[in-house]
């Protein structure tokens, strides 16, 4: 009988193979991690952007509706309390709140 010659399941090119794909994937897992996170962030900063920019929108049209005399008159009205001439204003007093007696934790 003749010797048979075994095989090894790992030969030294496939060990050297793995060895240099495992240095590899170590290598660029943290490049790749950084990357991904910057993106994240990219994408946080271009919504919190476009949220801005919505109410830069606002309030250009808030501002524009200064120039409107229709508007201004309106606001007079509402928060200064001005009336127009011939217009009858009717004050209705406040309610005064008296506050109710509670009985003393002394008092028996």
């Amino acid at each position: 009988m003749t010797p048979v010659a075994r095989r090894t399941p790992f030969t030294t090119r496939m060990t050297l193979l793995l060895v240099v794909i495992c240095v590899l994937v170590l290598t660029l897992a943290y490049p790749l991690r950084l990357y991904l996170r910057q993106r994240s962030q990219i994408d946080e900063l271009a919504a919190h952007n476009a949220e801005q920019r919505e109410r830069v929108e606002a309030l250009k049209t808030k501002v524009a509706g200064y120039d409107d005399p229709a508007w201004a008159q309106d606001e007079a009205r509402v928060r200064l309390h001005y009336t127009r001439p011939g217009e009858k204003v009717y004050l209705v007093p406040a309610t005064s709140v008296t506050p109710t007696p509670t009985p003393s934790a002394t008092a028996r």
